[in-house]
């Protein structure tokens, strides 16, 4: 659920789990997409490398990756 006490961002996640019950981090290591000179931050593990993977192929194959800032929860793409 969206956040809205000052000094919060307005759409924070604040609960501990995601709605489907992975655990929400505080933080993430940083991974470079391959080929793309992008990183994005991902909990290690066999989903982070296929969630590589695939941001590797759709930036080879499809459409090159771009760096996106999140400003009041919506993604800028740069």
């Amino acid at each position: 659920m969206a956040a809205t006490g000052e000094g919060t961002e307005p759409h924070a996640w604040k609960d501990p789990e995601s709605r489907n019950g992975w655990p929400v981090l505080a933080q993430a290591p940083s991974h470079r997409i391959e080929g793309s000179g992008q990183e994005v931050r991902l909990a290690a593990g066999d989903a982070a490398v296929i969630l590589l993977h695939v941001a590797r192929r759709f930036h080879s194959r499809s459409t090159p990756c771009a760096r996106a800032t999140c400003t009041a929860g919506r993604p800028t793409w740069t």
